[in-house]
Parts: structure tokens; C-alpha cells; sequence
């Protein structure tokens, strides 16, 4: 197993550089936003002589309108949205696994889940995570609760793909025939096997997980002030934007960098985890295929010849 993984990172490496550094970025603003108390000041130490001040070498920044550092408020509010997105995804992809394991391996099982799947997805997620935490009251829990809910249907329908091709291969007939249970046929030969997609669909959910919290704070229905995110930023800063255009900025910046490093991360990740699927391939040479992807999910296959 070990050397399975590392045979992929090696080949992330060697054909996916722009995802490797995707990949750098995101690790760079992980332990950026971990070091926080090491690196910046109080997110909420308050300053009325210096409010609104720009960039300087005493606040990289500049500060806002209460005079607070907004490095330091950029810095802790990602570890709020990174995770709480981190939060969000390892929730969704337990629970959609689930549902999707059962959904495909048993058909009975197959239409109410789907049905209810179907359902689901077919509302925005951003208008329904919103009904959702309006329902259940603003707030962190409130506001994981409603992403985990909206985004569970992504990886379940995702995973029960994968166990509908596995169901009826040579491996699991094999297992039933041996004697195996369910539980053993669908935890040790199905998802072992489903989890490439599971991982690449997580790697998009992450993202709009992100969004989806930037967009929620931003209409104070996410985390509550005074503790910093960097949707509630952006929207405190919406009233300065002439006056103050660095309080919008940097919060809107890290919004930008992490959810583009994402996708570009789960692009590379598609790439050599799911070769046959149409990811995009940046190598070029005598019979390659060069993989020009429109989107995160619509790609289109062009041929090159030398």
C-alpha cells in the first residue's frame, strides 16, 4: 500500500507540477493560519487611533475600521475556514461513502436513497445550506450541520458509481463465493477500490465548502464577530471599499488562492489517480493526448500529433 502511494506521488510530481504547487500553496496557508498566535498579534485588539491605516511595516495589512490588524484577523480567520471546510469534507465524505456503498450494493436500498439524493442536489447549495441555517438558527454548528447535509449527496452518488461497477466484478463474486459477509465484501474489496473519486470529489467539495462559508459569513448567517473569517471580513469591509480597499482585499485574496489551489489540486489529483476520465494532461510529445478541461466538471479531449 505504501508503495502504491508513493508510486502516485512520484508521477504527481513528474506530470502534474502545477498541481504539486496547487498542493505547496494550500500547505503553506494551512500552517500559516495553525501558526497564527506565533506569527500576528490579537485578531481582536482594538485600536481607534490607528483605524483604517494601509499596508505598513507595522501592519502588513493595514488595519480596520476598529483598528484591528487584518493580517492577523486574515490569519486567524483561516483557521475558521479552512477548518471548518476540513471539518465539512471529512463529514460529507464518511456519510456519502456510506450511503453510497449501500445504495449501490443494495438495490432495494437504491431508489429511496437516490430518490432523496436527487432531491437534494436539485436545489443550489448555496440556497439551501442558506434555508437550512436559517431554519436551525445562525451559528458554527448550525452552519456545519446545513454544508454537511448539502454536500453529502456529492460524494454518496460518486461512490455509488463506483460500487455499481465493483458489485458484479470478478473480485467480489470471488468474495461472496468464499464465504464472505457483506460487510467484509463492501469495507475491504469496494471502497478500498472507490476511494480515487471519493478522494478527487472531496477535493472539489472542499472547495465549494469554502465558498459556501465566505458567501454564508458574508450574509451573517455563519460564525458570528467578532471572531474573524474571512467571509465576515469581506463583508465588514463592504462599506470601505473606496476609503479602505485593503480590508476587502486580503480576506477576499485568501478566499481566491485556496479555493483556485483546490481545483487545480483535485484537477492533478484526477489526473493520475482516474487517467481514463478525462483530466487534464499538460505533457506533450509523439502520440500524447493533451486533456484541455473547461471546468472542475466539464473537460474536453483534444489529440496532438507530432
Amino acid at each position: 500500500m505504501t508503495g502504491g502511494w508513493r508510486s502516485v506521488l512520484e508521477r504527481a510530481w513528474a506530470e502534474e507540477r502545477l498541481g504539486t504547487l496547487a498542493v505547496a500553496v494550500l500547505v503553506v496557508m494551512a500552517a500559516l493560519a495553525v501558526g497564527a498566535p506565533l506569527l500576528a498579534g490579537s485578531p481582536t485588539a482594538l485600536n481607534a487611533l490607528h483605524r483604517l491605516e494601509p499596508p505598513s511595516l507595522r501592519h502588513p495589512f493595514g488595519t480596520d475600521d476598529f483598528g484591528r490588524d487584518v493580517l492577523a484577523r486574515t490569519l486567524y480567520g483561516g483557521r475558521v475556514s479552512l477548518g471548518l471546510g476540513l471539518t465539512v469534507t471529512v463529514a460529507t465524505s464518511v456519510a456519502g461513502a456510506a450511503l453510497g456503498l449501500l445504495s449501490g450494493f443494495y438495490p432495494r436500498m437504491d431508489g429511496p436513497l437516490m430518490r432523496l439524493m436527487d432531491g437534494m442536489m436539485a436545489f443550489p447549495p448555496l440556497v439551501l445550506a442558506i434555508a437550512l441555517v436559517a431554519a436551525l438558527g445562525p451559528g458554527l454548528v448550525s452552519e456545519l450541520i446545513a454544508l454537511w447535509i448539502v454536500f453529502t449527496p456529492r460524494i454518496a452518488r460518486v461512490v455509488r458509481a463506483s460500487t455499481l461497477q465493483l458489485r458484479s466484478s470478478e473480485m467480489v463474486e470471488a468474495s461472496r463465493v468464499s464465504g464472505s459477509g457483506p460487510a467484509t465484501i463492501l469495507l475491504g474489496h469496494v471502497l478500498p477500490n472507490a476511494m480515487a473519486p471519493l478522494v478527487v470529489q472531496a477535493s472539489f467539495v472542499y472547495a465549494e465548502v469554502i465558498l459556501a462559508d465566505a458567501a454564508l459569513s458574508f450574509l451573517g448567517l455563519g460564525v458570528a464577530p467578532p471572531v474573524p473569517t474571512w467571509g465576515n471580513m469581506v463583508a465588514d469591509a463592504r462599506d470601505y471599499m473606496t476609503v479602505a480597499p485593503w480590508f476587502a482585499i486580503f480576506p477576499g485574496l485568501a478566499i481566491v488562492v485556496s479555493v483556485v489551489s483546490l481545483n487545480l489540486a483535485g484537477d492533478s489529483l484526477r489526473a493520475v489517480l482516474l487517467p481514463r476520465s478525462g483530466a487534464p494532461r499538460r505533457r506533450l510529445g509523439r502520440g500524447r493526448q493533451l486533456h484541455v478541461s473547461a471546468s472542475s466538471n466539464s473537460d474536453r479531449l483534444m489529440t496532438v500529433a507530432e
